[in-house]
């Protein structure tokens, strides 16, 4: 259920600008604080800067 939940939250963040708050409360968690820790700890990277390194991957391949 965590991992999928997870998962939903990756999706939003690269396909929406809903803060990291807006998405925490969307995927069902009432803490930002624990939805940060969960994410971080199963993807690697806090919510907001796995957003910003998608953008950045994302604009390095266009200009390739």
């Amino acid at each position: 259920m965590i991992r999928c939940r997870i998962g939903e939250a990756q999706n939003l963040l690269i396909s929406t600008d809903y803060s990291a708050t807006q998405i925490a409360a969307i995927v069902g968690y009432s803490s930002v604080q624990h939805f940060n820790t969960i994410f971080t700890k199963l993807v690697g990277l806090p919510p907001i800067r796995y957003r910003k390194q998608y953008l950045q991957n994302l604009q390095g391949q266009r200009t390739q």
